[in-house]
């Protein structure tokens, strides 16, 4: 993965979970700010905001999402599935996008200079959690209107 300015601290962040997760370049796209990857049948995006001071230090805004659910009926009430939900969250949490229709699961955070070094770890292991524990979602509504198993126009990432 080549990541451009690599001093910008939101940039180091997503190349250090690259690394971490030991993503092949092969099974993933760059973005501007990050990543898309597949570990398996899951796309999992993450992200980091331009850089921002806090008035004593540089800060930016770490995003892990993994999305569940497309073409959500708000009429369904999904607010109410997704409290249930959250509580039995961890380092992710559920979240319900009325703009776009979709469910995600998502992990947001704030990186600085001083919390980089050990937070890349938790973050590591967020995403992790996040994307296995979707997987048998997946598996069990494989033809479900989602475009959380395709790349493009394909089922898998281009060899």
């Amino acid at each position: 993965m080549v990541m451009n300015q690599l001093d910008d601290l939101g940039s180091r962040s997503v190349a250090a979970l690259f690394e971490a997760l030991q993503v092949d370049d092969l099974w993933s796209v760059a973005e501007e700010r990050g990543f898309t990857w597949w570990s398996y049948r899951l796309a999992q995006r993450i992200t980091a905001s331009p850089v921002w001071s806090d008035s004593s230090m540089d800060c930016t805004t770490v995003r892990i999402s993994t999305e569940v659910v497309v073409d959500v009926d708000p009429e369904t009430d999904p607010c109410s599935v997704i409290a249930i939900a959250n509580m039995q969250s961890t380092l992710s949490a559920v979240v319900w996008d009325p703009e776009t229709k979709r469910i995600s699961e998502s992990c947001s955070v704030v990186v600085t200079d001083g919390n980089f070094h050990w937070l890349i770890d938790v973050l590591a292991t967020a995403a992790i959690l996040e994307n296995q524990g979707l997987i048998p979602s997946a598996e069990l509504a494989p033809d479900s209107k989602s475009d959380l198993t395709r790349f493009g126009d394909a089922s898998l990432p281009p060899c």
